[in-house]
């Protein structure tokens, strides 16, 4: 199993806060006049097709299969798409396998500074499709995977099989569909009569309308990933980073299909109190990808920010189904636990694209993320290193246990006095009230509470773990108002004078 690249708590505390401005309503960016509008721009998509036969299989006159391919995809998408359709013979050999293993370092990299690679330039076009047929005894199996040039993301593998090669243009071009991911550019964000925040975003090429209805590039209940790129200010059409937002995503609500066509709205989600996408600044593209699921589960491994990246293993999660964190709950949660590799089946819902993961720590609520099972097969979330509250927990456990113990010798002791002052046996009384004095002092255990906290604080403050550091002092707060109800001086008052009270019944 291929895992993904770790995806991150952008909203989590111990990450850097996003700088970029957040604002309500914001403005588009207004493009150049001699630009091609977003929404009238067609997609500039190359498909690389491979072709590879085994031993046994049978045999396919290339040429007429990429022609076939070639003809289907216009029938399809029509004007939508400036297609280029070549052999990709650097796939070969074993070009399913090998499609099914890439990562995006084999198509751009720049470990070698004297020849960088990048096998579809952006400059170029917009979208790569990787094509892989083989042969086999069987019969033919097939597989696809989408490039995004602007987001240099590669889609999950996408598989199919026919017994025969009358089925294979149908099948990939079939393929080519579900793996192609519309592009859309950031319009503004706003808020509803009802309070509700919303944002808009023009779909690429959505004033071309597909020949075949099946090609729509979004409906409501899509799902949306957002990306920013900010450009080079020498040159505005060169990237110079690139910020993806994991565990952030954007769910259609609407389409527009008649006065802007292409004009979508829907509902954006994410984990953190702020997000930059949607914000202000010079030389900011701000787009996001059409996700559709690939799988009916995705399998999600729970790991711990740390240095050893450990498995969260027996992590109790709650997948809560609604739209947003403030909506209300409509539908029965579905509770598991992280197996002992720390991973979780989450599987698809088919009225809720997107969930929300509640991942609790104990009894305490570790993180409340949303997600999209289904896209990603195989996925990672790096959630907060909670070992410091943990072992703080546990040293408390101890210190209740050792409070309650002291409290109940000492009253045991005075009770023992008091029973010795009213038969009359002074050396009974004062040596059960010098008994009392022996346990623990209320001075002695508050500093046994300060001596957990300032360890705990002091260990979250070296791992600069803000969020440890807030659940420790909160936890020691507690304890110490607990320990103001066995100690506070108008008890301690009272009960001084309890004893002055015993100690004259006998004459001390």
């Amino acid at each position: 199993m291929v895992w993904l690249r770790p995806l991150t708590l952008v909203g989590d505390e111990t990450a850097p806060l996003p700088t970029a401005d957040a604002a309500p309503e914001l403005r588009a960016e207004e493009p150049s006049k001699d630009v091609i509008p977003f929404n009238l721009r067609p997609y500039r998509v190359k498909v690389l097709v491979s072709i590879t036969r085994a031993r046994a299989g049978r045999a396919v006159d290339s040429e007429t299969v990429i022609t076939e391919i070639g003809q289907a995809i216009h029938r399809m998408y029509g004007r939508m798409w400036q297609l280029d359709l070549e052999q990709a013979d650097w796939l070969r050999p074993g070009t399913v396998n090998q499609i099914a293993e890439l990562d995006v370092v084999d198509l751009i990299s720049d470990a070698d500074p004297d020849h960088p690679l990048d096998r579809y330039p952006e400059a170029d076009s917009d979208k790569a499709l990787l094509v892989g047929i083989a042969s086999t005894t069987a019969g033919f199996d097939l597989i696809c995977r989408e490039y995004d040039t602007r987001t240099q993301d590669l889609s999950p593998v996408r598989r199919g099989s026919t017994p025969d090669a009358q089925g294979i243009v149908s099948k990939a071009t079939q393929l080519i569909r579900d793996s192609f991911r519309p592009c859309l550019q950031y319009v503004r964000r706003y808020t509803d009569d009802h309070g509700l925040g919303f944002m808009q975003l023009q779909v690429q090429a959505g004033e071309i309308a597909a020949p075949d209805p099946a090609a729509e590039q979004v409906r409501p209940g899509d799902v949306l990933r957002p990306f920013q790129r900010f450009m080079k200010r020498t040159d505005a059409s060169k990237l110079k980073v690139l910020r993806a937002f994991p565990l952030t995503y954007i769910q259609v609500t609407s389409v527009d299909h008649s006065v802007t066509r292409g004009l979508v709205t829907g509902a954006l989600l994410t984990h953190g109190p702020v997000t930059p996408f949607g914000g202000s600044g010079r030389n900011i593209q701000q787009i996001a990808l059409r996700q559709r699921s690939s799988a009916t589960f995705s399998i999600v491994r729970l790991n711990e920010r740390s240095q050893k990246q450990t498995p969260l293993v027996c992590q109790r999660v709650s997948v809560v189904y609604k739209l947003r964190k403030s909506d209300e709950e409509t539908e029965e949660q579905l509770k598991m636990v992280s197996d002992r590799e720390g991973n979780l089946t989450i599987p698809v819902h088919a009225d809720y694209p997107t969930v929300w993961l509640y991942i609790y720590s104990g009894r305490l609520l570790l993180a409340r993320i949303p997600y999209a099972p289904g896209i990603e097969p195989s996925d990672m979330v790096i959630l907060p290193d909670d070992s410091i509250r943990l072992s703080v927990e546990g040293d408390l456990q101890l210190f209740r246990d050792d409070l309650i113990d002291a409290v109940a010798l000492r009253e045991v002791h005075f009770s023992m006095a008091s029973r010795a002052a009213d038969e009359g046996r002074a050396e009974d009384v004062e040596q059960h009230l010098k008994d009392y004095d022996a346990v623990s002092k209320p001075d002695e255990i508050r500093k046994a509470l300060s001596l957990i906290r300032v360890d705990a604080v002091n260990r979250a403050a070296k791992e600069k773990n803000l969020r440890a550091q807030r659940a420790v002092e909160n936890l020691c707060r507690d304890m110490d108002q607990t320990l103001e109800l066995f100690f506070d001086n108008e008890k301690h008052r009272r009960r001084q004078q309890e004893i002055r009270v015993l100690r004259s019944k006998v004459g001390l």
